[in-house]
């Protein structure tokens, strides 16, 4: 193997040893979806789909839910962890086993989309710049809402590994036109996305959006056009065939309860268990929330508390508007130079489509009762990592840094997300204090401090080894760059 496959698979080391300290020191409770989802794993294994009504039942002494509210999703990704939950509660584990024990299951798929990232990350560079690869996937593996939903329990893992396949599938496609293997492996893709999360249907469009326009690219005559567009069309309802025989039938499930297709019951509940106040379109639009995500992964924007924190989010910020910037500025100047080819525009609209669509579901999601997060900006993920990713490394000299830049300060946006669960500012960090926050030496989560105290080693070993030898890589091919001059 050569240095820039150590660099890689040094990357997601350390990613993977963050994720797993995610998953080992963040507070048992979880977040607010946390009994839901185990509950409705569990149901799954017993037989059951989960009935929106009948709340929660798993078989421990802790506070139950009335409504079970993960019943709106469908049941792959419950399916895909309740080997797991079903042997556990099935042997007596108890439940923080259980929470934990579900919690690698993410780290492990989100193993697997790093690998496919790492592999074929390149076919998103755009301007055939050096170092894509190494900066997008240290952007994608430390970008704080995916380390999140890698180290604890949510659907969004899953899901990102099928859209992560699917964008590589369908990139494919449109560069080297059509073939066998890649539009299977997008149907796959298409009929599991759907069958994880509605939120695939964003993914869903841009994929076909792309296999379309291949039909120019790939295309002499206007009569060839038009068999390949029949052709095409074909594939595409196949596709869409094949999303419709595994999870229509879910959907429709939805809508003969709630008559939407997307909730397994009215949005008034919200108001019977939560104290949010109903918020109308042009309120959520407007909101510096909705837009603040595509730059920062947490808001940040309080300039009158200036922790370490707010600063490491506003830092990351500023690195993601230049970015924006930079990006539609090459693509201007390419433009006007005659230098931006069909597919560099194809793809480039596609990650700019998507970007919006995405945002667009994130608004119709708020819009009455539903909530903010930036969770649900994951499935543009891929388009954001592309735009920020390819606009930077447009600026002279900076692309040595940026791979080092974006391991340092996702690395420490992950260890502050922890600390602030446990009202720690980074500045005043004490191990002792740490400790503290349970009567023994547990943490928040059960687990021994001792073991935690392990994996932060590993982590920063891990991390140290991923910053060394990506400077190595950096510096040396810069080397060998001036020589060649």
């Amino acid at each position: 193997m050569d240095l820039k496959t150590f660099v890689k698979i040094s990357i997601i080391m350390a990613a993977i040893t963050s994720y797993s300290f995610i998953a080992l020191a963040y507070p048992l409770t979880g977040h607010a979806d946390t009994i839901t989802l185990l509950d409705y794993s569990w149901q799954i294994s017993q037989g059951i789909q989960p009935d929106f009504y009948d709340g929660t039942n798993l078989p421990y002494d802790i506070k139950q839910t009335d409504i079970q509210f993960a019943a709106h999703h469908p049941p792959l990704y419950y399916k895909v962890i309740s080997p797991i939950t079903s042997y556990l509660i099935d042997n007596g584990y108890t439940y923080r086993q259980l929470v934990l024990g579900t919690r690698f299951v993410n780290v492990a798929i989100s193993l697997l989309t790093l690998i496919f990232i790492a592999i074929y990350a390149d076919c998103f560079n755009l301007f055939k710049k050096r170092h894509f690869d190494l900066v997008f996937l240290t952007f994608f593996a430390f970008y704080l809402p995916f380390a999140k939903v890698s180290g604890l329990i949510f659907s969004e893992s899953l899901l990102l590994l099928f859209i992560a396949v699917a964008w590589i599938s369908s990139v494919n496609i449109l560069k080297f036109g059509y073939n066998h293997s890649s539009y299977a492996t997008l149907l796959i893709c298409t009929a599991l996305g759907m069958y994880t999360k509605v939120s695939y249907l964003s993914t869903l469009l841009i994929t076909l959006m792309i296999m379309f326009a291949g039909i120019f690219l790939y295309s002499s005559n206007n009569s060839f056009k038009i068999r390949q567009f029949f052709s095409t069309s074909s594939s595409v309802l196949l596709i869409l065939a094949a999303a419709f025989l595994v999870s229509g039938s879910f959907y429709y499930g939805n809508y003969e309860l709630s008559g939407s297709f997307l909730r397994a019951a009215e949005q008034s509940w919200i108001t019977q268990y939560t104290d949010r106040e109903y918020k109308d379109f042009f309120s959520v639009a407007s909101n510096s929330k909705i837009w603040g995500y595509l730059v920062m992964p947490k808001i940040a924007l309080n300039i009158h508390n200036l922790t370490f924190n707010n600063i490491l989010y506003m830092t990351i910020g500023i690195f993601s508007l230049i970015g924006y910037f930079a990006f539609f500025s090459a693509l201007y100047k390419n433009y006007c130079r005659n230098k931006l080819d069909y597919k560099q525009a194809i793809l480039a609209t596609s990650f700019i489509f998507l970007i919006l669509i995405v945002i667009m579901q994130m608004i119709f999601h708020a819009t009455g009762y539903g909530a903010y997060n930036a969770r649900y900006l994951l499935p543009a993920i891929i388009a954001i990592a592309a735009v920020i990713t390819n606009g930077l490394l447009t600026i002279p000299k900076i692309g040595n840094f940026l791979p080092v830049i974006y391991l340092l300060l996702g690395s420490f946006s992950i260890l502050t997300f922890l600390l602030e669960k446990y009202g720690i500012p980074f500045y005043s960090f004490d191990l002792i204090e740490f400790i503290s926050f349970s009567d023994t030496t547990e943490l928040l989560s059960g687990v021994p401090f001792s073991i935690l105290g392990d994996l932060l080693t590993a982590c920063i070993i891990t991390i140290t080894i991923s910053l060394i030898l990506t400077l190595i890589y950096t510096l040396q091919s810069k080397n060998n760059a001036l020589n060649n001059i």
